[in-house]
């Protein structure tokens, strides 16, 4: 661990002069930057890293849902898809899936998919209710991934949870219907290409 800090630090310094135009280090280098204050004395070769003040920002809140500007409606024809999510109703004649963010049935039979939900939002982990007449399914339709409900039409689209900090995902019912549970990620950042 310490090891990994002074390499943090010889990185961090050395980007420091490569942006200041330093090739060698005076007996000070002062920066400030959005995140932080870096000093570096070469007498000593110690970086500080000091947080900066608390500054409140007046947050707004992104609303997936709606339009934000001009868009373009992109239509596109699929026999094909990756990465997706599916379940099979109780009585074996649908088929509920998740494709590029929206939910689909299809007949077990095959013929046309039916798009029970789209738009902006991302929907995704369709599961069939025991009794075949819900469908839970995970959404970002509120801001952050949570268990939202629907009829198994589409219609009557509900959350039923309301997380704001942490993701929910991979939605299963109890097989007596009273239940549904979730896997909940703690995590306290988001890292690039976990989706």
């Amino acid at each position: 661990m310490e090891n990994t800090l002074k390499l943090n630090r010889i990185i961090a310094t050395s980007l420091l002069m490569a942006m200041l135009g330093l090739s060698t280090v005076p007996n000070e280098v002062t920066a400030q930057s959005p995140c932080c204050r870096i000093t570096t004395e070469s007498s000593t070769k110690n970086t500080t890293i000091e947080d900066p003040p608390t500054v409140k920002k007046e947050e707004s809140k992104w609303q997936v849902e709606g339009d934000h500007g001009p868009s373009t409606v992109v239509e596109f024809d699929s026999d094909e898809g990756t990465w997706m999510n599916l379940d099979l109703s109780p009585d074996g004649n649908q088929v509920v899936f998740d494709l590029l963010g929206d939910l689909y049935t299809i007949p077990i039979t095959g013929g046309q998919a039916k798009l029970l939900s789209g738009g902006s939002a991302w929907d995704m982990h369709p599961r069939f209710s025991p009794d075949g007449k819900q469908i839970a399914f995970i959404s970002d339709r509120a801001g952050g991934d949570n268990i939202w409900l629907m009829n198994a039409d589409g219609s009557n689209r509900r959350a039923l949870t309301k997380e704001t900090f942490r993701l929910l995902s991979s939605p299963y019912w109890s097989p007596d219907g009273d239940w549904i549970i979730a896997r909940k990620h703690f995590t306290n950042t988001r890292s690039l290409g976990a989706g």
